[in-house]
């Protein structure tokens, strides 16, 4: 159990402007947005005593991704058309929805006020399955620039190197994190070495191929860009030449989450050096999340597009099958949860949805929840399992948020840094939740659909449009 209070978290996130650690800079990089999401979540996912899933194993490289890979060279010709828009996006989550294109969950609404966005692809899944829209003219893997990047090389001087590490000491003493000292010298001099590679890339390759909109202004979205590191680099050199950066929120915020709360110095000056590293505006999924993320962005609410469509898709053709029970994996402690479930409610039927970057590990994890009562699925659609599941259960996930707007479901949490208590009962242990189970009368969410999600995204998105775009 998590005994951290917002108190706690607002003294940490202080530390930054009480130390003065913006300051610190080389080659135009401020040192420590290099730093500050790996020490502020290493810090708080030890007070919540997370366990995030990890995998290891890799798919081998095939010829598909090296004809990929090839024809991504193509950015660079100097005859391609120009596009309309820029994203930096992850494929963590990518829906297929026919054996052809492929669906980013957060991103389509945004691709389709576009003509011809240029959309650039990291791949975060350790066993993907690329669908065949990786081929489409506008989708490059983000493989190339990191390659193109590297050269050519630019190492440090003596007397930058030393800044380097005697920023790094400071850091770690600050923070009482030795530990993180070679993550945190690693990352910072990658960045500030190849600073000016990215500098020139955006200003001879992407910035010339994007058309200014009406507003005289280039627009891209960055996936993640408050987590700031490479992703913030990049929204601070597409901030000098003039681009417009949006952000999607992707899942939970919360004060837990330091990636999306800033001291308040920040918000108040408007000429504070971490300001060009955020978005100038983040798009959020409903007023109690804009309220959520204390970040110096504009905010906008647009609404969930997952949850509006699957809403119409699902709710009304979906039937609850009475005792399924949905477990979604995203914590490690997730899988000796499920054994004591399974063993204790034999009459329950389970399913354990994993996590993305579980999906290589299906094998070992069907062997480890052998039991008749329990499937696990990898790779495949959470939104219909929990229309049809009765009871849905997790530690820390966006899915059960989501999950309340359905009808009829009893949503089971772990972490209340992160899960609103409206969205359904808390449980400390998988002894207790058994008993939880079996009291029909728990696990109700309190909440309305509308309190965490804005449901007319159609009407918000042409509004964003009129004030952005046009």
């Amino acid at each position: 159990m998590n005994h951290h209070s917002t108190a706690d978290v607002e003294r940490l996130i202080a530390l930054e402007s009480q130390y003065d650690l913006w300051s610190a800079e080389i080659r135009g990089v401020r040192l420590w947005s290099q730093a500050r999401y790996a020490v502020l979540s290493r810090i708080i996912t030890q007070w919540l005593r997370y366990n995030y899933p990890v995998s290891t194993r890799y798919r081998r490289l095939t010829f598909r991704d090296l004809r990929r890979y090839a024809r991504g060279m193509t950015l660079f010709s100097p005859f391609r058309r120009a596009h309309d828009a820029l994203f930096f996006v992850t494929d963590l989550g990518r829906l297929p929805l026919d054996t052809r294109h492929s669906f980013d969950r957060v991103h389509d609404v945004y691709f389709r006020l576009f003509h011809n966005p240029l959309i650039i692809e990291s791949n975060y899944t350790p066993d993907p399955s690329l669908p065949d829209a990786h081929f489409e003219n506008n989708h490059y893997p983000h493989t190339i620039l990191s390659a193109l990047v590297r050269f050519p090389t630019s190492s440090l001087s003596a007397p930058e190197q030393r800044t380097v590490d005697e920023f790094v000491n400071y850091v770690t003493e600050i923070y009482q994190i030795p530990a993180l000292t070679p993550v945190l010298r690693a990352s910072i001099t990658t960045a500030v070495s190849r600073v000016n590679n990215w500098r020139r890339i955006i200003a001879r390759t992407l910035t010339p191929r994007i058309a200014l909109s009406p507003h005289k202004k280039r627009v891209a979205w960055i996936e993640n860009a408050c987590y700031l590191e490479q992703s913030g680099l990049l929204t601070s050199l597409l901030h000098e030449y003039g681009f417009i950066v949006f952000e999607a929120q992707h899942g939970l915020l919360s004060p837990f989450h330091a990636a999306y709360h800033v001291p308040i110095d920040v918000i108040d000056n408007a000429e504070h050096p971490a300001r060009v590293y955020y978005p100038d505006v983040f798009l959020t999924f409903g007023d109690y999340w804009s309220q959520q993320a204390r970040i110096p962005s504009e905010k906008f609410t647009i609404g969930s597009p997952q949850i509006s469509r699957m809403l119409n898709r699902l709710d009304s053709a979906k039937t609850t099958k009475h005792k399924q029970v949905l477990v979604i994996s995203g914590d490690t402690r997730a899988v000796n949860l499920a054994k004591v479930l399974a063993q204790a409610l034999p009459d329950h039927r389970f399913i354990f949805k994993l996590h993305p970057l579980e999906f290589a590990r299906q094998d070992e994890m069907t062997a480890l929840l052998n039991y008749p009562n329990m499937r696990v699925l990898g790779k495949t659609d959470i939104y219909s399992l929990i229309a049809e599941s009765e009871i849905i259960i997790g530690h820390n996930s966006t899915a059960l948020v989501e999950a309340a707007a359905f009808a009829n479901k009893r949503i089971f949490f772990y972490e209340p840094a992160f899960i609103p208590a409206e969205v359904g009962t808390r449980f400390e242990d998988a002894e207790t939740l058994v008993r939880l189970i079996l009291d029909s009368s728990t696990g109700h969410p309190s909440a309305q659909p509308n309190d965490f999600w804005e449901l007319h995204i159609q009407e918000r998105l042409e509004a964003f449009g009129r004030t952005y775009l046009r």
